[in-house]
């Protein structure tokens, strides 16, 4: 066998004990934990971290797919709490608009004018429903 292809198939064999090591540290493991996780000497890592540009590209590239499977799952996750208070605060609005307290009657109108996409004429009802509730009296504390 030729010394050029004696590397690479040394090279392969070692590709599986390489994404072990990359694993392990990815999962959290110190350079001592993973050598005895993998059963890979500790020095044997320790040279692919100094000198191993394929080693180190392998353990970037995981590290960036973890963090951003986590930086993912959180977002979805906060997406998904959002959603579901969604009827909850759709209620409360609802039922501040119903309220017999007309300053906060008003004020959930003018939230709520606030949020959608108005014509300008509706921009005007906002502005003029703004100025009434600045004349009633503030029931709050009552």
């Amino acid at each position: 066998m030729s010394r050029e292809r004696s590397g690479e198939v040394d090279r392969l064999a070692k590709a599986p004990a390489k994404a072990k090591v990359v694993a392990a540290l990815v999962e959290g493991l110190t350079v001592e934990q993973a050598s005895v996780a993998t059963g890979v000497p500790k020095n044997r890592i320790l040279y692919w971290k100094a000198n191993d540009d394929e080693f180190n590209e392998m353990l970037e590239t995981v590290s960036e797919e973890v963090v951003n499977g986590i930086l993912d799952y959180a977002v979805e996750s906060v997406r998904n709490q959002i959603k579901n208070l969604g009827p909850k605060a759709i209620e409360n609005i609802r039922a501040a608009l119903d309220s017999e307290d007309e300053r906060l009657a008003f004020q959930a109108a003018i939230g709520v004018l606030r949020l959608g996409p108005f014509e300008s004429k509706d921009m005007n009802v906002r502005i003029g429903l703004e100025q009434y509730v600045n004349t009633l009296p503030d029931t709050q504390g009552d």
